[in-house]
């Protein structure tokens, strides 16, 4: 269940008519449930009103909760929130000395047991921390009357389309925001100049929650928004745009900021005040953002680099930001938690401007090029507030949604009456991105942003530009190959029409674009299955099959990786069966080595020459029966049985064979969603998205699906493929069966060049080593009774 907050208005008219006074002593109790939060009334205003920081508080009723001063006993137990989250200013793979953990803890003063004074002769406190101590002490100990009718109302801006109560009478800060916990509201927070510029809508001057709380940070002024907790952003304060121009210095008694409002930027910004000043005020709704971001330093290498970082997504560098688009589907709250966890923020978008370098990766993409996927969670949300008033979910706080950006048609329609999140979708038409709102226990993958630092990315082997295209010139009017008998010897095997070309040794290069004349594609020997294939096929025709021929595989450009250009995908080594010795460091193209009964992979210089070996996905009715057929061939599968894998009910309770089971594995890995024993994340997510990105029901179920079936893994490969297959079937078998239906990998497949293939003849009696065949140098015009039989004849 999400916070009550659809009638957030009418509960706040109906809280000044009533009357009523806020005192310490209400009781505020919270229960979770799943990755949603409900609470009693109030409760939001108790948590808006008193946070500390610390990695000790427990949110257990009747806890008692000490004071932060003591909870910091050294600089490096716990950090505020600009320490570690500075995006702004820090590299987010360098090590830093700031601290890991930012947590905000709500506590009633019911429960709480203010120990600062009898415990600070005893603790040591940090040297640098913003408790905001006089802010919260005063809302936890001071009662108030509800605001009047008088006192002010809920006002609209319409610059920014938000609503603020804004008060007509002047108070001193702290009564100001009790008197906006009394509304179950929050004293203003400026976070963004969006919001500064939304304000100009009330021009006056106002009491924020702003505070210079950095009493013992020498000459660094450090400023926080005690209404919720969260540390004011140092890229903010150091915004010109940020404070009103004023040639007045700040005594040092004015430590209270308040904002001035008008309709003229220039005359706009943030003064110092004291505290006990008497000004008007503005309360915002509260917005239910995570109150914790804990990065997790054991997935960074000592020297503050992350580990293994190709696993967690796709990396994207756009104008001042880096991107990580994920692949694994989660809930809204899990995907904060896991940009938290890298040391990143959840995807936000700042403006318009950020949405189109988003949208410009779209451009010119298809389905068979796009390599991300299209379904991604935003740190948006409205939990908190009245419906259609979003929030970005930052480190330092929530923050204005920007105007222009671009949603979905028809959306945010908040379907169900429960959609309080907000998803971002790439969509491969002119458009390019939307959003919409989603329930925020839906699954979609997860997406993160950080200032951009150079990082480390993954290398991809350098493929040949040129496009395969196949020379018109050397085919007849019934587009066969003309003369093909001699360019090599032709095998047809393992679903594929297969070329040992002779005629001629050419280069890597060179060979690509010659196997592509002939209509052809260089080979690539990605699975172990196919590899073993093919070794029977040079056995059987040796020596005609001996040899070393090119193949499509090299490293040019990315020695830590091998990549198959014919297929656009890594190697995957455990599925190679390497010559010794091979690869060899600084040969960067492959070659199949095919003499003495057995085929190996090996590595050469790409400038030398050599034979090449072509094929090409023996044509069918469709890309998936060609694909079929082919992995059919390799594990020697009946057609009855690979229509019995689609049969829904048969399929589970039968007993499958170890054969069809490694057939699964090779459609898998065909369709490029399976390797290494596991799922393929991205790819396969993304074919989930493909048969059910129209329907968000569908796509929630496909996603919850893969969550559960993914992590499937079982010593065998060939049995896990068969294990998620069935998990799947059960799970989401629509899904399954139109992912089979449905895959588009017809790149590879074409009518044969030939007319037909040469029959070659065998003697059998080529089997019986003993018996040789010897040369007949006896005349047939003699009398057959003088013959000598020519086994036992002697050579002429």
């Amino acid at each position: 269940m999400e916070t009550l907050e659809n009638d957030a208005l009418k509960e706040i008219e109906d809280f000044i008519t009533d009357g009523g006074v806020v005192t310490s002593t209400k009781t505020t109790t919270t229960t979770f449930r799943g990755n949603d939060k409900k609470g009693t009334r109030n409760s939001v205003s108790v948590a808006s009103s008193k946070s500390i920081f610390s990695t000790k508080y427990e949110e257990t009723s009747g806890a008692t909760a000490v004071a932060p001063e003591i909870l910091r006993s050294s600089p490096t137990e716990t950090a505020p929130k600009s320490e570690m989250m500075a995006l702004s200013t820090l590299p987010t793979f360098f090590p830093t000395e700031a601290a890991t953990i930012f947590s905000t803890t709500v506590a009633s003063s019911s429960t709480m047991t203010r120990a600062t004074t009898s415990l600070k002769t005893t603790t040591t406190p940090a040297p640098c921390f913003l408790n905001c101590s006089d802010f919260n002490d005063f809302l936890l100990r001071m009662p108030t009357q509800k605001p009047s009718q008088s006192d002010g109302s809920i006002q609209y801006s319409t610059s920014c389309k938000r609503q603020y109560y804004v008060s007509k009478t002047a108070v001193s800060r702290n009564e100001a925001a009790l008197r906006c916990k009394a509304l179950d509201m929050n004293l203003l927070t400026v976070t963004s100049l969006e919001e500064l510029n939304c304000l100009s809508s009330f021009p006056d001057t106002f009491w924020t929650s702003g505070s210079m709380e950095g009493k013992n940070c020498g000459l660094e002024k450090r400023f926080s928004w005690c209404s919720t907790g969260y540390d004011i952003s140092p890229t903010l304060i150091s915004m010109e745009k940020f404070w009103l121009r004023t040639d007045a210095t700040p005594s040092t008694l004015e430590r209270c900021l308040a904002v001035v409002t008008s309709i003229n930027p220039l005359n706009q910004g943030m003064i110092y005040r004291n505290c006990d000043d008497a000004l008007p005020y503005i309360c915002q709704f509260n917005v239910d953002c995570p109150k914790q971001c804990q990065k997790n330093p054991s997935l960074f290498d000592p020297a503050g680099n992350l580990i293994d970082q190709s696993s967690y997504g796709v990396w994207i560098d756009i104008e001042s930001y880096t991107y990580l688009l994920g692949n694994k589907p989660m809930s809204w709250l899990s995907s904060w938690q896991q940009c938290c966890a890298l040391g990143m923020e959840t995807l936000n978008i700042d403006n318009a401007a950020e949405q189109l370098g988003l949208t410009n990766l779209t451009f010119g993409a298809t389905l068979n090029t796009w390599k991300m996927n299209f379904n991604y969670w935003t740190s948006a949300t409205r939990k908190g507030s009245p419906v259609g008033q979003w929030s970005w979910c930052e480190p330092y706080g929530p923050t204005i949604f920007p105007p222009n950006l671009t949603w979905q048609g028809g959306q945010p329609d908040n379907n169900g009456g429960n959609e309080s999140c907000v998803h971002y979708r790439f969509v491969l038409n002119s458009t390019g991105t939307i959003l919409t709102d989603r329930n925020c226990a839906n699954k979609l993958i997860f997406a993160c942003k950080t200032r951009r630092v150079e990082i480390p990315k993954p290398c991809i082997a350098s493929c040949p530009g040129k496009s395969c295209r196949r020379d018109a010139t050397i085919f007849d009017v019934d587009n066969k190959l003309i003369d093909y008998t001699t360019y090599g010897e032709w095998f047809d095997g393992c679903g594929r029409t297969n070329l040992f070309y002779t005629k001629n040794k050419l280069n890597w290069t060179s060979g690509r674009e010659q196997c592509c004349a002939l209509g052809l594609t260089m080979t690539s020997m990605e699975s172990a299955g196919k590899l073993s294939c093919l070794s029977k096929t040079v056995i059987k025709f040796a020596p005609l099959t001996y040899g070393d021929f090119w193949l499509s595989g090299t490293n040019l450009g990315c020695p830590s990786g091998f990549r198959w250009c014919s297929l656009d995908r890594d190697f995957i080594n455990p599925e190679l069966r390497w010559k010794t010795g091979h690869p060899v460091e600084g040969l960067n193209c492959v070659y199949l080595e095919s003499r003495n009964g057995s085929v190996l992979l090996a590595t050469a210089d790409c400038a030398e020459e050599k034979n090449l070996l072509c094929d090409l996905r023996r044509k069918a009715a469709s890309s998936q029966i060609a694909m079929q057929n082919e992995c059919a061939e390799i594990w020697n599968i009946p057609s009855d049985q690979i229509d019995f894998l689609l049969n829904t009910t048969a399929f589970g309770s039968a007993t499958i064979s170890q054969n069809l089971k490694c057939f699964l594995k090779c459609i898998g890995f065909d369709m490029g969603v399976f390797k290494l024993g596991k799922l393929i994340d991205i790819d396969t997510l993304r074919q989930i998205e493909l048969v059910t990105q129209e329907e968000p029901v569908k796509l929630e179920q496909g996603f919850a699906a893969y969550d559960e079936c993914s992590g499937i893994k079982l010593d065998d490969e060939c049995v896990t493929a068969h294990e998620i297959y069935k998990c799947g079937f059960e799970k989401a078998p629509t899904i399954v069966t139109n992912i089979v239906k449905n895959n588009y990998d017809a790149t590879n497949m074409g009518s044969s060049p030939i007319p037909f293939y040469p029959v070659r003849r065998t003697c059998w009696l080529s089997k019986f080593v003993s018996l040789r065949c010897k040369p007949n140098c006896y005349r047939f015009d003699q009398p057959v009774g003088k013959r000598r039989h020519w086994f036992n004849g002697d050579s002429c």
